[in-house]
């Protein structure tokens, strides 16, 4: 037992010292899991904060894209509502222009002056009605209504000479269709 003694004492210290270096060791590790855990979390919250901030700046340009949306509508509804009034002026103008030019006097094979005849480019008198233009109309769809042949536009150019081919009609304004 002499002999056991020291070689029992000798175990007994090298389990304590191996025990004490496992814990030295492991607290070391255990300092440097905390300290990186520490910078993990520090991360997290930067991560967290600039997450935040990116939300909020995007709420913040919705807000400002419908804002500018919301105005832009209001803006196109304004101009629409003054295009209307000008056309709704434009058109009330242009019936009481025709209404002040009224029939254009023409002068018949007798010399007088004749709303319901006028002299044509060879000289042939012809039976004419006022017709007063409505919006959308056009040479052809008057000849076509009116004269029941959209063929006969050329006869409407020839008894008004204001007319042309190129210029378009004018609603409210009054120009001379043959008879029937």
């Amino acid at each position: 037992m002499k002999f056991l003694t020291p070689f029992i004492v000798a175990l007994l210290v090298g389990i304590g010292i191996g025990i004490g270096a496992g814990i030295m060791m492991t607290k070391t590790k255990i300092g440097e899991s905390e300290t990186r855990i520490a910078d993990l979390e520090a991360k997290v919250s930067d991560l967290q904060t600039e997450n935040e901030n990116l939300q909020n700046l995007r709420k913040s340009s919705q807000a400002a894209a419908q804002r500018a949306i919301s105005e832009q509508d209001r803006t196109q509804k304004g101009f629409q509502s003054v295009i209307e009034q000008l056309n709704a002026r434009l058109t009330k103008a242009n019936a009481e222009l025709a209404q002040l030019k009224g029939p254009e006097p023409v002068e018949g094979d007798t010399g007088q002056a004749s709303t319901g005849t006028k002299a044509t480019e060879a000289g042939a008198v012809v039976a004419t009605t006022d017709y007063v233009v409505q919006d959308g109309d056009s040479l052809w769809k008057i000849a076509a209504n009116e004269l029941d042949n959209g063929m006969r536009y050329k006869e409407i150019l020839k008894l008004n000479s204001d007319l042309s081919e190129d210029k378009p009609l004018v609603p409210g304004m009054t120009i001379k269709l043959p008879s029937q």
